[in-house]
């Protein structure tokens, strides 16, 4: 059977073909066209806060479009994380989160509406710093050995806080309890500023808290610092021992960082641009100024690296919570 075409329906079909090859690289270059949104799933005024608002700053003007941080803290981190999860991959919500949520919270919440592992499309990591134990200045220790005595002691036990039940401040300290085979009740928050507020006005006796947050109180009129969890002196606090030093090489594994995510899913084209943004959004002077004035170091990474960080910190913790029967409550 002979199928006649005129030659209109394939000058029609031409330009047809021809308009949508235009539409589709065109669409893809127009990304960003409106602002874009970054969940930060912890409450104002912590590490997490922070390290969001410079970053922010500067992926902004390396886009050209706003990017406006949104707190929504609670349940360690997944309510935000959550709200990304099911967002739209097209790259106008992102995430800023780190290695609470991202590696430590799939321990925690097996029966969460999405799985951690696989609802997101790591960007870049950005920022790393160790975190210190810190306790109020009544607490009569000012050292590593005269608190772990002083917690053993007390008659009627000690607290401590944490920015959230999962947080890797919540586990190190778990972790401390059982090598160190002291008892101590955990008081979780929404976030370390308001933990760290209770803190210094003596309502918990102590917490691990990040060195960025911790610099701002090193005089000791309202905190004292015994440890930090890195293998050597953490430069921004050099003189506060560490934990190695003290006998507790096995704390090394806590270290914080934090980098952007997107939803699972973002087409490539979205995603290189992401990439190359944040990673020049790392290496500007003022982002480079900010972190090093905070007591951080700034990562350049690519996304299959941000990949094999989370899983690898994942790995290690899932390991850790096991041989030491850590509790997650």
């Amino acid at each position: 059977m002979k199928i006649n075409v005129s030659k209109r329906t394939l000058i029609g079909a031409a330009i047809a073909a021809s308009a949508l090859a235009l539409t589709m690289p065109a669409m893809a270059q127009d990304y960003p066209s409106r602002p874009i949104t970054l969940i930060v799933p912890f409450a104002t005024g912590g590490n997490t806060d922070l390290t969001a608002r410079v970053f922010a700053d500067a992926l902004s003007k390396q886009l050209n479009q706003p990017v406006v941080v949104d707190n929504r803290p609670g349940a360690g981190g997944t309510t935000g994380g959550g709200i990304v999860a099911s967002a739209a991959p097209d790259g106008y919500t992102l995430l800023w989160s780190g290695s609470s949520l991202l590696s430590i919270a799939p321990l925690l919440y097996p029966d969460l509406s999405y799985d951690i592992s696989t609802a997101y499309q790591p960007i870049s990591r950005i920022m790393t710093h160790s975190i210190v134990l810190a306790v109020n200045k009544d607490v009569p220790a000012n050292t590593i050995e005269e608190f772990v005595t002083y917690a053993k002691a007390k008659a009627d036990g000690i607290n401590y806080g944490s920015p959230g039940v999962g947080t890797i401040h919540h586990l190190t300290m778990e972790l401390f309890k059982a090598e160190a085979g002291f008892e101590a009740e955990h008081i979780p928050y929404q976030g370390n500023g308001p933990a760290s507020t209770d803190l210094i006005a003596g309502t918990i006796d102590a917490m691990f808290m990040g060195v960025p947050l911790a610099l701002p109180y090193r005089d000791g009129q309202e905190l004292k610092f015994l440890g930090v969890t890195t293998a050597t002196a953490d430069p921004n606090m050099p003189e506060v021992p560490t934990f190695t030093a003290a006998g507790f090489p096995q704390l090394e594994v806590s270290q914080s960082w934090y980098g952007v995510l997107g939803p699972a899913g973002l087409p490539d084209d979205v995603l290189a641009t992401l990439s190359k943004a944040s990673k020049a959004a790392a290496q500007t002077e003022d982002v480079i100024r900010v972190v090093r004035e905070q007591g951080m170091e700034t990562v350049v990474e690519d996304p299959a690296d941000f990949q094999e960080a989370i899983t690898s910190t994942a790995e290690t913790w899932k390991r850790v919570s096991e041989v030491n029967n850590i509790s997650f409550k």
